[in-house]
């Protein structure tokens, strides 16, 4: 796998996720990890000091050794000076080592809420194509668990650049002392790290694969499952709906033990590896060097060295193998965020400062529509050359039997979807360019109603502070919901439970004309919207609309002809073309 030149590598996919500020404090956090780095090369020297005063051997004291020496020596005798500047260098160092990793952990946590911030919000900025066209459970799942995994990444790297500077400052160290042994002992080493890399690469790679997909079919099959109790109670699927959730979460936890397992064998493998180096080094001290005695520092400070570089050798390598695993993340994450970036390209290209103030029509000039991305036949077309032209304070109805496009035509006129073919305009201006501004004057009461686990005054004002309350109760008489407010003992500010479940349908679609006029709109788009209410009911709300002081612009659709009896127009839409 190519990490640093392919555009499909995750090295270029992390690079060009992280923002300016992101990537200089990874720049910050690897100069850090320099520095502690250094202060390893200092402690090893200075053992190496202490293990020749105490063999008998002369040694040099460094510059700081010296300052240190120059004013606390008369204190104490030297050996107690090496012991106690041996305490307090470590002590140092370790307080550093405590920094440091604050401001690692600071970092990544930080990174991770920046990234799910920042996915979250492309996402629900995108247009509606984008939804339609991508899976919700692959999009919560790079939200949640891909995030965790690239953050899993950018922690790999943080421990191989922190593992590596390790490694290299204390083999320059061992290089310097003893040329020969440490050279040969290096080389022994990478050729185990690549080895063992090379093993582990391929089967960790699909394993990176088989993950990202049984994480997306366990999230579908959690949500297809609470959410459908009825239906699995009813058509008696409860086994095949468990069976299925359970064969996705038993892959996942194979995967799981066999990436957890590959990388805690790594330690345990550098350890016998070092044992078998030592035991060649001795042999050859014994060999080759006259005095035993004199080569008892160079044995201690191999030792220590050991001690350090084995924990190093084994987080370096399981860091690999964990870069190796999340590589996917990076790069589906890369993949969003570059649909995001250009999609916010091209809102820019049209975007413009003009303000709408609708004041003349909506106007439909020869509207095309498909889901493919391309069409390039007639019949993928869902609506065909649609003309249809709405002047400000029309009420219009729009009526056709199902599946003949009714919804999508909505989208379309709510700016959720972009023309193929033609043009939609609002006062001569194309809605491409307004989109923002067309939007914040319309009201919607889609078929499929979202409520919120809230209040009724927060599905209501949609969590927007309620300013006007006198407006708000108006509005609850208005539609109807009086009467249900004022048998529940908090009123407004009853809890109405996940997804509207203590209320009926006709309840709900209430609440969402309630909300729909709640924010004063110039337009408002009613889809299905009373379908759930009985006639008396329905006529009411129906002339309440048409009869407001405030004008309103309608557009309602439904398959009910009869309630367009007081409407300007009524158009019926047939094989994707409207008849009017």
């Amino acid at each position: 796998m190519q990490i640093f030149k392919k555009k499909s590598s995750y090295f270029y996919c992390i690079i060009n996720i992280l923002d300016k500020k992101e990537i200089h404090g990874s720049i910050y956090l690897f100069f850090l990890m320099f520095i502690y780095m250094l202060s390893e090369i200092f402690i090893l020297n200075y053992i190496l000091n202490i293990l020749n005063y105490f063999s008998g051997n002369k040694f040099t004291l460094n510059l700081i050794e010296k300052i240190f020496a120059k004013h606390f020596l008369f204190f104490f005798n030297f050996e107690t000076f090496l012991l106690i500047s041996f305490a307090f260098f470590f002590f140092i160092k370790s307080l550093f080592f405590i920094y440091v990793k604050k401001n690692e952990i600071r970092f990544l946590t930080n990174l991770r809420a920046n990234i799910s911030n920042k996915l979250f919000k492309g996402y629900i900025n995108m247009p509606l194509i984008f939804k339609m066209r991508s899976s919700t459970f692959d999009l919560v799942k790079n939200i949640t668990n891909e995030v965790d995994f690239f953050i899993g990444t950018i922690y790999s790297f943080c421990i191989i650049a922190m593992e590596f500077l390790t490694l290299i400052g204390i083999s320059i160290f061992l290089l310097t002392h003893s040329f020969k042994v440490s050279l040969i002992a290096i080389l022994l080493f990478i050729i185990a790290v690549i080895l063992f890399n090379i093993i582990n690469k391929k089967k960790l790679s699909n394993i990176s694969e088989q993950r990202s997909f049984h994480l997306e079919k366990r999230m579908q099959f959690i949500i297809e499952g609470l959410n459908s109790l009825k239906d699995i109670k009813l058509f008696g699927t409860f086994n095949e709906t468990k069976k299925n959730f359970e064969f996705h979460n038993n892959r996942l936890s194979k995967i799981s033990y066999i990436s957890n397992y590959r990388n805690s064998i790594s330690k345990p493998f550098f350890e016998l590896y070092v044992v078998f180096l030592i035991f060649l080094f001795v042999i050859y001290a014994n060999l080759n060097v006259n005095n035993v005695k004199n080569f008892i520092p160079t044995i201690g400070v191999f030792l220590f060295a050991s001690y350090r570089l084995i924990p190093s050798l084994a987080r370096f390598v399981s860091s690999l193998q964990l870069v190796q695993l999340n590589s996917t993340s990076a790069i589906k994450l890369y993949n969003d965020f570059k649909k995001v970036e250009n999609y916010n390209s091209l809102v820019m290209q049209n975007k413009n400062d003009y303000v709408l103030n609708f004041k003349k029509n909506i106007e439909f000039k020869n509207v095309s529509f498909s889901y493919k991305e391309k069409s390039k036949l007639d019949c993928d077309l869902i609506l065909k050359n649609l003309f249809l032209d709405i002047k400000k304070g029309e009420r219009v109805g729009i009526t056709g039997i199902s599946g003949a496009g009714k919804s999508t035509f909505l989208d379309l006129f709510l700016g959720f979807y972009d023309p193929m073919i033609g043009e939609i305009n609002i006062d001569n201006h194309n809605i491409l360019k307004i989109k923002n501004h067309w939007q914040s004057i319309i009201s919607c009461v889609p078929q499929e109603i979202f409520i919120k686990n809230d209040s009724f005054l927060n599905n209501i004002s949609f969590g927007n502070k309620v300013e006007d309350e006198k407006f708000l109760k108006e509005i609850v008489v208005r539609v109807g919901l009086e009467k249900l407010l004022n048998s529940m003992e908090s009123g407004l500010n009853t809890l109405i439970g996940d997804g509207g479940y203590k209320l009926s349908p006709g309840q709900k679609q209430r609440i969402a004309i309630a909300r729909a006029l709640y924010f004063k709109p110039q337009v408002i788009v009613l889809d299905e919207s009373t379908s759930s209410l009985d006639t008396y009911n329905e006529t009411n709300i129906i002339e309440e609309i048409i009869a407001s002081k405030n004008n309103y612009t309608v557009l309602w659709v439904s398959h009910k002809k009869e309630i367009f009896k007081k409407f300007d127009k009524c158009y019926e839409l047939k094989n994707g073309s409207f008849v009017k």
